[in-house]
C-alpha cells in the first residue's frame, strides 16, 4: 500500500498557490513574448471571423453578377473588389477560410490519430514491430509531401475528401517518428518502471503514464502542423485536385483567379495573401506554445 501510495503521489493535485503562481507567470511569459501574442491573436481573430461568415450579412459567395465582374478593392458594397464572375471576394475569402482552416485541422487529427498510436507503440515496445513501424516510415519520408499526396488523391481520384485522406496520409510518418522519439527518452522514466513493477498492462500504461507525458508535444505539434496542411491542401486544390469550382477555398480560388492575374491581381493576391497571413502567424503561436510548455515541463 505504501508503495502504491508513494507512486501516485505525482498524480495528486498540486496546490492551489502553487498554480497559482505559475498561472501568472505564464501570463507574464505570453506578454513579454509580443510576437507570439500578436500571432495568436490574429489566429483567434480570423478562425472567429470565418466561422462566424454565415451572420455578418455579407453576400452569397456563390451568386454571380456578370455585371460587375473584376471590380478592384474598395468597390461600393464589394471592400475587396469582384472575382471574374462578379462574385464577392471578401464573402468568398471567408467562407474559403473555413473550409482551408477545417481541412488544415481535421487532417492534422486524422494524422495524430494514426501516428501517435503507432510511435507511442513503437517507442514502448521496441523489437521487430518498431523496425517494421520505422522503416514504413522512413519509406513514406523518402518521397515529398507534397508528390505522396498526388498520387493518393490520383489513385482515389480528385475532391475535397480525397484531399483530405491524402494530405493526413502523408504527415502519418511526422507524428510517428516524433512521438516514438520521446517515447523512447522517457520509457525508462521511474514512473514507467513503477507502473511495471505494480503489474500495470502495456494499454494501461500507454494510455494512464506516457500519454498523458505526450500531450503537450502533441499540443504543439498540432499548432504548427495546421499550417503546413492548410498549404497542402490549397497546393491540392490549386492543382484542381482538392476542392472543386464553385466551392469557395483559398486554393480553388487562386486556381480560377490566376489567368486574370495581368488585368485584375486582386483575385489572385486576396487569396495567397490569406493563406501567407494565416500560415505565418500560426507558426508564431506554435512557438509561443511551446515556449509556454517547454517551461511547464521543466518546472515539472
Amino acid at each position: 500500500m505504501v508503495e502504491r501510495a508513494v507512486s501516485r503521489r505525482e498524480n495528486l493535485p498540486k496546490s492551489p498557490i502553487v498554480a497559482k503562481a505559475r498561472f501568472r507567470s505564464s501570463l507574464r511569459r505570453i506578454a513579454r513574448d509580443g510576437v507570439g501574442l500578436a500571432g495568436a491573436t490574429f489566429v483567434l481573430l480570423v478562425i472567429a471571423l470565418v466561422f462566424l461568415s454565415p451572420f455578418l450579412g455579407l453576400p452569397d459567395p456563390l451568386a454571380q453578377d456578370l455585371t460587375i465582374n473584376l471590380r478592384p478593392p474598395g468597390t461600393s458594397g464589394h471592400p475587396l473588389g469582384t472575382d471574374q464572375y462578379g462574385r464577392d471576394l471578401l464573402s468568398r475569402a471567408l467562407w474559403g477560410g473555413r473550409f482551408s482552416i477545417a481541412m488544415g485541422a481535421i487532417a492534422s487529427l486524422m494524422a495524430i490519430g494514426v501516428g501517435v498510436p503507432l510511435g507511442m507503440v513503437s517507442g514502448y515496445l521496441g523489437g521487430r514491430l518498431d523496425s517494421i513501424v520505422m522503416r514504413t516510415t522512413d519509406l513514406l519520408l523518402a518521397f515529398p509531401y507534397i508528390l505522396l499526396a498526388l498520387v493518393i488523391v490520383a489513385a482515389r481520384g480528385p475532391g475535397l475528401f480525397n484531399a483530405l485522406v491524402a494530405v493526413a496520409i502523408t504527415n502519418v510518418p511526422f507524428f510517428v517518428r516524433v512521438m516514438r522519439g520521446i517515447v523512447l527518452t522517457i520509457r525508462h522514466q521511474p514512473f514507467i518502471e513503477a507502473s511495471i513493477a505494480l503489474g500495470a498492462t502495456t494499454p494501461r500504461i500507454l494510455r494512464r503514464a506516457i500519454l498523458p507525458s505526450l500531450l503537450p508535444y502533441i499540443t504543439v505539434a498540432f499548432t504548427t502542423n495546421v499550417g503546413w496542411l492548410i498549404l497542402e491542401t490549397s497546393g491540392l486544390s490549386f492543382l484542381g485536385l482538392g476542392a472543386q469550382p464553385p466551392l469557395p477555398e483559398w486554393g480553388s480560388m487562386l486556381a480560377e483567379g490566376r489567368t486574370y492575374i495581368g488585368i485584375a491581381p486582386h483575385v489572385v493576391i486576396i487569396p495567397g495573401f490569406a493563406i501567407f497571413l494565416l500560415v505565418f502567424n500560426l507558426n508564431l503561436a506554435g512557438d509561443l506554445l511551446r515556449d509556454l510548455l517547454d517551461v511547464e515541463l521543466k518546472e515539472n
